[in-house]
C-alpha cells in the first residue's frame, strides 16, 4: 500500500484543508522526509501548475502523484459537472479537460492514450449529456 498526503497548490485563493500549502518545493521535501509515497494536489486551475517542475520535484523527492482534488473548482469558481445551466456544464467539462491535460505532463501517461506518452495532449472529444443541447464534440 502507498500513502499520499494532500498538498495545496499555490492557486486556490481560499484556505485549503491540505496538510501543506503554498510552495511545492518545501511541501514535497517535508512529505518525503515524513515517509509519504505520493502527493494529491488540491488545485482549482491546473493551467497554473508547471508540469515539468512538478515532475522534477516528484522525482527528486521519490514521490508519485496520487490524485487531484478539485473541491476549490466548485468552492471558489462555482462550476460543477452537473448543473441545470448548460453553460456551467460546458465550463466544467473544459476545466476537467484542463485537469487531464495538465496531469499528463507530470503523471507520465494519459490512461486514454494508446501510446501512453508523457506530455501527450488529450485529443479525444468530450461529449456532454444530451440535455445540454451540445451539437458537436466539446473541444473540437
Amino acid at each position: 500500500m502507498r500513502i499520499a498526503a494532500m498538498v495545496g497548490a499555490p492557486d486556490p485563493e481560499e484556505h485549503t484543508l491540505a496538510a501543506h500549502s503554498g510552495g511545492l518545493t518545501v511541501a514535497f521535501r517535508k512529505l518525503a522526509g515524513l515517509g509519504y509515497d505520493g502527493v494529491e494536489f488540491m488545485t482549482k486551475d491546473p493551467r497554473q501548475l508547471d508540469g515539468a517542475s512538478i515532475r522534477r520535484l516528484l522525482d527528486e523527492n521519490h514521490l508519485e502523484p496520487g490524485g487531484l482534488c478539485t473541491g476549490h473548482v466548485y468552492g471558489e469558481d462555482k462550476i460543477r459537472l452537473v448543473d441545470p445551466d448548460p453553460g456551467i456544464c460546458r465550463q466544467s467539462m473544459a476545466r476537467l479537460k484542463e485537469f487531464v491535460d495538465s496531469a499528463v505532463t507530470y503523471c507520465g501517461q494519459d490512461p486514454r492514450s494508446p501510446s501512453g506518452a508523457r506530455g501527450e495532449s488529450v485529443t479525444q472529444p468530450i461529449l456532454l449529456p444530451p440535455w445540454t443541447g451540445q451539437k458537436k464534440p466539446f473541444g473540437n
